[in-house]
């Protein structure tokens, strides 16, 4: 072993160990080499050999980077019924529920395309027996950046009406496990609980939120890997208005 190669060994090596830990969060083991390079100025004194960020090559995963741009999806649920809308809608990234309490919708659906729009749900949930003009509302064609029309139908998942049961839509929001519900509660304490944030008598969003939450356990959205008995967590629920 040569002298430079010598004091790489026992005087860089720290150096080098904290500069990949700060710069690259995966390298393979045999890349490290062709990873890192001495970089040393005119002067022989190999006391001013510096690691400079040229030196350090980054190994990017893309497999990784497509993870973390999948849990920022959203899943949405709309139920529309006697001229009132509920909306909710679960955002990945945080393992939040949204909800917007029931609301006069107008004949055009603008409420919810202006919903549509701010949220940008990867998915819809809607009732089989929603409105065919509703559906329609609710997937728009759109011009993308090359001006071609984008239609947006496959983002509206018809799920059976049954799953937007009230009573069964009220019991799945009053089982949520939300870390701010002290775990003795009893189901009456739950249910005071749930309803001082979500009133039951907006029976729309109530349907809306029972219906996401049933979807996303079938689909197991966000815990596709883990263990059967995992369910989606939900963390908090948010109250929203336009």
């Amino acid at each position: 072993m040569d002298s430079t190669s010598s004091f790489f060994s026992s005087s860089v090596r720290t150096d080098a160990t904290s500069a990949l830990n700060t710069s690259c969060r995966s390298v393979p083991t045999n890349a490290t080499t062709s990873a890192l390079s001495l970089s040393t100025p005119g002067s022989s004194n190999l006391g001013s050999t510096t690691i400079s960020s040229h030196d350090v090559q980054v190994y990017n995963n893309p497999e990784r980077h497509d993870l973390f741009e999948t849990r920022s999806e959203k899943y949405m649920s709309v139920f529309w019924h006697n001229e009132l809308v509920g909306i909710t809608y679960y955002d990945l990234e945080t393992s939040q529920l949204h909800l917007m309490l029931d609301i006069t919708e107008t004949d055009n659906f603008s409420i919810c395309k202006r919903v549509l729009q701010e949220v940008q749900p990867a998915c819809i949930i809607v009732s089989s027996k929603q409105d065919e003009q509703f559906l329609k509302a609710l997937q728009p064609e759109t011009i993308d950046e090359n001006e071609t029309i984008v239609n947006q139908s496959n983002r509206v998942q018809i799920v059976p009406s049954i799953d937007f049961a009230l009573e069964s839509c009220k019991r799945r929001l009053v089982s949520l496990n939300l870390p701010t519900m002290p775990e003795n509660f009893t189901d009456i304490e739950r249910s005071i609980f749930i309803s001082s944030i979500v009133p039951f008598k907006c029976e729309k969003v109530i349907r809306a939120a029972g219906a996401l939450l049933k979807f996303m356990e079938k689909k197991r959205v966000g815990v596709e890997l883990e263990d059967m008995g995992i369910k989606v967590p939900v963390l908090s629920l948010h109250l929203f208005s336009l």
